[in-house]
């Protein structure tokens, strides 16, 4: 069985290559996919020049503050982000904190706290 990072990326773990230029061929892989996966989350905790007021160069929408590549709308428990690079993600606090970030392609990543 695939370990479940191979499965998210699209590679193969270690133990299943027959050689290192495979093992090497993953995590660059891996190292691509997640690259992206951790400017949406970097956004999310710090948004870059975020404000109140749309400005002409923001996505356009039914937001409630915009910043730097995106915009996000609170509703209690949970928060919706939005990035000009068509990702997605909704951010859970209640009752404990769920991620899900949907990329441009459609690719799901969900973080769970643990223990749930």
């Amino acid at each position: 069985m695939k370990n479940i990072l191979a499965t998210l990326f699209g590679g193969t773990r270690h133990s299943e290559s027959k050689d290192r230029g495979e093992d090497r061929k993953y995590w660059r892989s891996a190292s691509d996919r997640i690259s992206p996966l951790l400017q949406i989350l970097t956004a999310i905790a710090n948004p870059p020049n975020r404000h109140k007021s749309r400005l002409p160069t923001d996505i356009n929408g039914d937001f409630d503050e915009w910043f730097d590549g995106g915009a996000f709308r609170i509703v209690t428990g949970y928060t919706t982000y939005v990035f000009a690079n068509g990702s997605r993600a909704v951010v859970h606090t209640l009752p404990y904190l769920l991620i899900t970030v949907t990329m441009p392609g459609g690719e799901t990543v969900k973080i769970v706290e643990g223990g749930k």
